[in-house]
C-alpha cells in the first residue's frame, strides 16, 4: 500500500472516530422507583440531579420522564433519536427531550403541557 494512501486511510479512521465521538451524548439514567427498569436512585427526582450517567454513542437525546401518580415516579435516560420537546403517554407519563451533555436535569418537564396527562 502506497504511504500517502495510508496516511490518507489513517486520517479518514480518525475523522470518523472524532464526529463518532462528537455525536456522543452523555445523559443522566436513573429511576426514583426502587423495581424499575433503570439504574435506581431515590434522588433521581429532584430537579437538579446530578447522578449517575451513561456514555452512549448511539444517543442522540437525553430524556427525563414524569410518570403520573400510580405509574412510577421520575426516570432519566437516552435514546438514540427523537424529533420535538415533549412526548406524552396520556394517564401514563409526559416526557421531555434534550440535546446535550447531561442535559436532562434541571427540568421536570415544566415546559410540556401536563393537561395532556389526562384523568388517571
Amino acid at each position: 500500500m502506497d504511504k500517502q494512501l495510508l496516511l490518507r486511510l489513517i486520517a479518514l479512521v480518525t475523522l470518523i472516530a472524532v464526529v463518532k465521538l462528537a455525536n456522543a451524548n452523555i445523559c443522566y439514567t436513573c429511576m426514583d422507583e426502587p423495581d424499575g427498569y433503570l439504574p435506581y436512585d431515590p434522588d433521581c427526582g429532584m430537579s437538579d440531579y446530578q447522578g449517575i450517567v451513561t456514555n452512549d454513542s448511539h444517543y442522540h437525546n437525553c430524556v427525563t420522564r414524569i410518570y403520573a401518580e400510580g405509574h412510577g415516579g421520575v426516570a432519566r435516560y437516552g435514546v438514540v433519536l427523537h424529533f420535538g420537546e415533549c412526548g406524552y403517554e396520556p394517564g401514563y407519563f409526559t416526557e421531555c427531550y434534550c440535546t446535550g451533555e447531561k442535559c436532562n436535569t434541571n427540568s421536570l418537564c415544566e415546559q410540556c403541557e401536563w393537561h395532556t396527562m389526562g384523568p388517571i
